[in-house]
């Protein structure tokens, strides 16, 4: 009776398969340098008034994990992501900024205040274009804005309405629902 149970005991340690490597997706080379917050900064930005706003970076950690088709499974794909913070600690609510490979490689930023409230470029546009050919120029609030990745509000109840980004600055602009903003200073 012992034997039997330290067969069952073994088979449930080892696991009943074993374990394969159907993909790997890594970060490429742009996508990795594509949130530029190296350490704990504080970043200026100004509102419509002029006044200062205080925002604090994190610094940007790349991960690899696994993605397995479900709990059972035995398979799976390895991935990276990308990650970082932007905390306006005056104005009580945090930007993440991801890029995750899991998601086809889609760059998400996520607001959280209280509630999240996601970024994304694929809810306006077809992300059928690596993010590089995404980058556009545009003008906001009688600025110019080179070389920027232009972010719609993907959920319904957000404060924010648009975010410009670039890999040089970051969030360069932050447009609010209400007609306010804060530009980078």
């Amino acid at each position: 009776m012992r034997k039997y149970y330290l067969i069952i005991l073994v088979t449930l340690l080892t696991g009943c398969c074993k374990e394969e490597v159907l993909g790997e997706d890594p970060l490429s080379d742009y996508e990795k340098e594509l949130i530029p917050y190296n350490g704990y900064d504080e970043i200026e930005y100004l509102n419509e008034d002029g006044q200062i706003i205080l925002a604090q970076s994190t610094p940007t950690k790349i991960e690899s994990d696994r993605w397995k088709p479900g709990p059972e499974s035995c398979s799976f794909t390895e991935y990276e992501r990308s990650y970082s913070h932007l905390f306006f600690s005056s104005e009580d609510f945090t930007l993440k900024l991801e890029i995750n490979k899991s998601y086809d490689g889609e760059f998400t930023i996520e607001i959280g205040r209280g509630e999240s409230y996601i970024f994304s470029q694929g809810c306006r546009i077809f992300l059928d274009q690596p993010i590089e050919e995404r980058i556009t120029n545009i003008s906001l609030a009688g600025d110019d804005f080179t070389n920027v990745l232009v972010f719609e509000n993907c959920s319904a109840d957000s404060k924010i309405s648009k975010i410009l980004y670039s890999s040089e600055k970051g969030i360069e602009y932050l447009e609010f629902s209400n007609g306010s903003f804060y530009k980078i200073n």
